[in-house]
């Protein structure tokens, strides 16, 4: 009768972070051990030995103490398209809409990826979403309320994108989101009504 392996958390730890890595959730570098701790709710301890074991496996490569690991070639598993996720604010990751979306691109056979930074982190510089744009492998962009220089950046470059909100109104570009204008009007013109009707 075999031996009973019991996993430790970091070995656990691992094995979650390599089936992340291998549906391609993270690109080029992976992020530190102080997010993962606070993303996973476990301890930073933790973290570094599970990071340290997927080292030793050749799925992430150091680049010295204090530097963000580098993700290996072979890790992440090939698919129709390679779509990055880029977020106004982190934290959109994290809503509903992004979480079918993902779903929904998953079950369609594609990989999806995220940014490590937001629209937001990157003050919103063009040099810098270019600069993004340019090291994250993908094949497609999702952008996520973006503002308008951003959105006109995407828009004149040859990058494939779909904007989900933002101000891309007038925009040569695929896109979805609430018509704001046409709301506005209509509730001004429903309170004028009522002002008018409510005075003496």
């Amino acid at each position: 009768m075999p031996s009973l392996h019991i996993l430790t958390a970091a070995e656990q730890v691992a094995n979650y972070l390599k089936e992340e890595l291998a549906r391609g959730v993270w690109t080029a570098k992976m992020p530190g051990g102080a997010a993962l701790a606070r993303e996973l709710g476990v301890g930073r301890m933790t973290v570094d030995v599970a990071l340290e074991l997927l080292e030793k496996e050749g799925l992430l490569i150091s680049q010295g103490a204090g530097r963000s690991r580098t993700i290996s070639e072979s890790t992440t598993v090939s698919s129709s398209l390679r779509v990055a996720l880029l977020p106004f604010l982190i934290g959109d990751f994290r809503a509903d809409y992004i979480m079918d979306l993902q779903r929904l691109l998953r079950e369609e056979g594609h990989t999806v990826v995220f940014t490590n930074n937001s629209i937001s982190d990157l003050g919103g510089s063009i040099e810098r979403v270019a600069k993004l744009v340019e090291e994250t492998r993908a094949d497609a962009w999702v952008v996520t309320a973006g503002p308008r220089d951003v959105l006109s950046w995407f828009a004149e470059s040859s990058i494939p994108v779909f904007a989900l909100f933002g101000r891309r109104r007038k925009l040569p570009i695929a896109g979805i989101g609430p018509d704001k204008e046409t709301a506005y009007r209509s509730l001004v013109r429903h309170w004028l009504n009522w002002v008018i009707d409510a005075s003496p």
